[in-house]
């Protein structure tokens, strides 16, 4: 069986205590950079996780103790108040499977998320299709 690879990475958003959320993320692979020209005064978060390449799930503290990785926790309560971060994480199993996350989210921590797999539902929907008679495009 192969690994699944990945890649992610947010938009750039505005960052109200940049000392606090650089602590809050600390224990995680992810790293923050500066935005350009286009995107000054700006960051956006991008994976490091050299294993998987996707979003962490956990990291330990320095007493050993696991947290888990909730950007709405470790990300949202240092953006500044009108800002919407969005998380986006893509990869595959070689070719078995292709897989798509996206979230949203405000600086109150309030989300909503998206999945590629939510085009079966979609495409059942909009063709008056059954869903179980669309076929996964997976093996």
């Amino acid at each position: 069986m192969a690994n699944w690879y990945g890649t992610a990475r947010s938009n750039y958003v505005k960052i109200k205590d940049m000392d606090g959320l650089k602590a809050a993320i600390e224990p995680f692979p992810i790293s923050i950079s500066k935005g350009d020209d286009e995107n000054e005064g700006k960051v956006c978060f991008l994976s490091d996780d050299g294993d998987s390449g996707g979003w962490p799930g956990h990291a330990y503290d320095e007493d050993d103790n696991e947290i888990e990785f909730d950007p709405a926790v470790q990300i949202c309560p240092f953006m500044e108040d009108d800002q919407v971060l969005v998380m986006m994480e893509s990869g595959a199993e070689k070719l078995r499977y292709i897989t798509g996350n996206a979230m949203a989210f405000n600086a109150k921590g309030d989300s909503v998320r998206v999945n590629l797999n939510d085009i079966y539902k979609k495409a059942a929907e909009t063709f008056g299709a059954s869903a179980d008679d669309i076929t996964a495009a997976e093996y």
